[in-house]
């Protein structure tokens, strides 16, 4: 991922008072991709990503981030 594309996950993900992380599943999940490949290996992990359907996108931050090429 190029440094434009981990500024704007960096950017969006403070903005929701998330990580980085739950931010991308997030976009995965707004494109319609319904079951993206995670592994967890501890418990923190699987709350991570429960967290991760919680951030709705904006249109705007949804824009940003694909045109920084995170997607």
């Amino acid at each position: 991922m190029r440094a434009a594309g981990l500024a704007a996950l960096d950017t969006v993900s403070a903005a929701h008072g998330v990580r980085s992380a739950e931010v991308a599943v997030a976009l995965m999940a707004q494109q319609g991709v319904i079951a993206p490949i995670t592994s967890a290996t501890k418990v923190a992990h699987v709350e991570s990503f429960s967290r991760a359907v919680s951030p709705e996108l904006t249109p705007r931050e949804f824009t940003q981030l694909k045109a920084a090429g995170t997607s």
